[in-house]
């Protein structure tokens, strides 16, 4: 059966690590799939956030460089990436300090969907969200996606919710690893992909009150 193609709203993503490892052997190819898909609209951009000094042009390169290494399909429709390129931009970001936050905050759009994606460790889980609310980038439309691990095991598991739950409500269902939580003070949805590290509860099940857990 054809895998069924939907259109999203035009957003603003905001990659935190966004010249990590993971940026770049699957976000960004992940996107650019689904740019060729026309699942993106043209409209959206795509910010990589790191603490590293790069010019908007350089991640654009690092960019191009990561798609045309790990993207699934080897030949790359070079018109598509030139016009996924040109949605990207690229800030320098101290995540545990305050530079960087006033330039994103005024870069990310306030009338378009908003998601920012934590491809960080979970140490910096909690000095993101607190930023973001801090300068009152995030709206109640965000959305925010946190990657694995959620802690090395249930006791630093429990620890990053309580930091995160001064954020976010922690009550969600957890539906094939991922929990979907609604909006708290911040009043964003907050979405953990995948599982808490060495809970086998949680990856097991497919459907777990977070609370049953935390």
């Amino acid at each position: 059966m054809a895998s069924r193609i939907i259109p999203v709203d035009t957003f603003d993503l905001v990659i935190f690590g966004g010249t990590g490892d993971l940026a770049r052997r699957k976000i960004l190819p992940g996107l650019f799939r689904r740019f060729c898909a026309s699942q993106i609209p043209t409209e959206s951009r795509i910010v990589g956030v790191a603490r590293t000094h790069l010019e908007k042009k350089d991640y654009q390169l690092l960019a191009r460089d990561s798609i045309t290494e790990f993207s699934e399909n080897r030949v790359i429709n070079t018109e598509y990436l030139a016009k996924f390129l040109e949605m990207l931009d690229y800030i320098k970001v101290d995540a545990r300090g305050e530079d960087g936050w006033e330039e994103l905050g005024e870069l990310v759009r306030k009338d378009v969907v908003n998601a920012y994606y934590l491809s960080v460790g979970p140490d910096l889980f909690g000095e993101i969200a607190s930023r973001l609310n801090k300068w009152n980038i995030a709206t109640p439309e965000s959305r925010v996606v946190i990657e694995k691990p959620f802690g090395h095991d249930l006791s630093s598991a429990k620890k990053l919710n309580n930091i995160l739950s001064q954020y976010f409500n922690i009550e969600g269902l957890c539906v094939d690893n991922i929990i979907v939580l609604v909006p708290l003070c911040m009043e964003i949805s907050l979405i953990i992909c995948l599982s808490v590290a060495s809970s086998s509860a949680l990856v097991n099940s497919s459907r777990t009150k977070i609370s049953e857990l935390l």
